[in-house]
Order: C-alpha cells, then sequence, then structure tokens
C-alpha cells in the first residue's frame, strides 16, 4: 500500500515536473484579496480530493482494502448526510477552515490569534480547540506509524 500511495503521488507530480510547472503555485492562495477566485477554489477542491484519495491507499492494511474504502466513499452514500451530529460536524469545519483561511499567511494558522490583545482570550480559544479534539477524537487507535 506504502509503494502505491508513493506511486500516485509521483504520478500527480511527474506531470508538473516535466512540463516544469512544479514551482509556479507556491505563493499564498488569494494573496491580494480576502476570497479566492473560482479556479482557485477549484484547485484547492482538487488537490484536497487527490491527497485524500492517496491517504486512503496510504491507511489501508493492503489493495484490496483500499479499493473497498473507496467503492464505499464513491457509493451512492455520498451524497447522504452523515449520522453523526452533521450541525456540529459542520460549525466546527466552517470555524477550522475558516482559522486556516485567515491564518494561511503564516507558518501556522493560529498565529494569527498572538495578535488578540488579550492572553486570557487566546488561550480560552486553544483550551475549546483541545476540548473539541479530544471530545471528537472517539475511540483509541493504534498510531499509524507503528506498522513500520
Amino acid at each position: 500500500t506504502f509503494v502505491f500511495w508513493g506511486f500516485l503521488n509521483a504520478c500527480y507530480f511527474l506531470p508538473l515536473l516535466l512540463m516544469k510547472k512544479n514551482r509556479t503555485n507556491i505563493e499564498v492562495v488569494a494573496d491580494n484579496s480576502f476570497l479566492p477566485t473560482f479556479k482557485e477554489i477549484l484547485f484547492m477542491a482538487s488537490t484536497f480530493c487527490l491527497a485524500t484519495l492517496a491517504w486512503v491507499f496510504f491507511r489501508a492494511e493492503n489493495i484490496t482494502q483500499a479499493f473497498q474504502i473507496l467503492s464505499e466513499i464513491l457509493s451512492k452514500s455520498l451524497f447522504s448526510l452523515p449520522t453523526i451530529r452533521p450541525f456540529n460536524v459542520l460549525i466546527l469545519l466552517g470555524a477550522f477552515i475558516a482559522i486556516e483561511w485567515l491564518g494561511r499567511r503564516d507558518e501556522f494558522a493560529l498565529e494569527k490569534l498572538r495578535f488578540v490583545a488579550n492572553k486570557t482570550l487566546r488561550w480560552c480559544v486553544y483550551l475549546i480547540l483541545i476540548v473539541i479534539v479530544y471530545y471528537y477524537s472517539g475511540k483509541d487507535v493504534e498510531f499509524i506509524y507503528f506498522q513500520f
């Protein structure tokens, strides 16, 4: 699975390298505007989808399981609402995307919070994020790199 994961990443990267376009999109997205263009949104979405597709192979125990996972993801259930608190998930997703978008010029998105003058407020945000991660972490899962 790791070889196939590497193969997919090579397939994504090699055309750019061969056409000498691998260094064309290294700036901050929508640097001079508040919102991205439709083209930038499309590029971000396609990058996310391709990377997520490759990570399925990285995480799966074997190739058969990876294709089974992908077939389940790409089934008609793709267009149905999740049963696990969809409203809470959408609120969290929106908040995390907003934090990442607003902090896109910094090395870490949460660096924007250092400019909040009230140190107590900033630490409250950190604490809330820790609680959210803990609450939604679910069951104990073996650390992925133990497979190596």
